[in-house]
């Protein structure tokens, strides 16, 4: 498992919050687009996710993995969190979830120089690497079964969504009939390979909308939408705000 770090971090991004009395964020309809993983240096929070909940303390590591849904509440003082937001490389064998772990001087002396950095560098790289060296083998993680018959299909999906993609395609790289293919990549993955497809191209727009200025059209044009009318319908279809309502939540990444 610790060979991913060879494809980390694909994308870094660093962020203080600072966070008012009251503050909560709520993304049980909205998964995040990239990993989290977070310091609490003041105020408490309770985060609630899939069906268990626990609490935040000063002191406490908040992971938080690509897909995860989540509301948070956190309590009536002043908050404030470092983090650093990455891209994780598909780990299909496992599946990770929002979780709490320990924390440690030695982990917020990491945090506390990497967010006094002016854009990340290689310094900014050496402390993410420090900070998830310590956590990745504590995180809690169940074991998952995808169908192996379907993997060349999912890699061509999952390395670049944006390319224009049929079922046919899918199903000539995995050596299947459509419909074959069909039923055995919705019994594994929960979704037909079109609507998998879809949900990576929103997600790849979540990241684009939270990371650059790029305009709507131009992130549209990009991840191959016919138009901005119809990334606009799709992404709201999906997330159930607006590109542009996206964008302006405090905690977009």
């Amino acid at each position: 498992m610790m060979d991913d770090y060879a494809q980390f971090p694909r994308l870094l991004k660093c962020y203080v919050y600072n966070m008012p009395p009251g503050h909560s964020d709520d993304f049980r309809t909205l998964p995040r687009p990239i990993a989290s993983v977070a310091y609490v240096r003041k105020g408490s929070a309770e985060y609630v996710t899939e069906g268990r909940s626990f609490r935040l303390s000063p002191g406490d590591i908040l992971f938080i993995p690509v897909g995860g849904t989540y509301i948070s509440y956190w309590d009536d003082t002043p908050s404030t969190m470092d983090c650093f937001h990455f891209l994780m490389p598909f780990v299909r064998e496992r599946r990770y979830t929002v979780q709490r772990l320990d924390g440690d001087e030695s982990l917020a002396e990491c945090f506390s120089l990497a967010m006094t950095r002016s854009s990340p560098d290689f310094k900014t790289c050496e402390l993410f690497y420090r900070v998830l060296g310590s956590v990745w083998n504590r995180l809690h993680s169940v074991e998952t079964r995808s169908d192996p018959r379907i993997r060349p299909a999912l890699d061509y999906l999952e390395l670049s969504p944006e390319r224009e993609c049929t079922v046919a395609k899918l199903a000539s790289l995995c050596h299947m009939s459509e419909s074959h293919l069909y039923t055995c990549f919705r019994e594994s993955v929960g979704l037909s390979p079109m609507d998998y497809r879809k949900r990576l191209l929103i997600m790849s727009a979540q990241r684009l909308l939270g990371t650059t200025e790029l305009t709507i059209s131009e992130i549209a044009e990009r991840l191959g939408f016919g138009s901005e009318t119809y990334f606009r319908r799709v992404f709201r279809s999906e997330t159930g705000i607006s590109p542009r309502e996206y964008r302006k939540l405090p905690s977009n990444l």
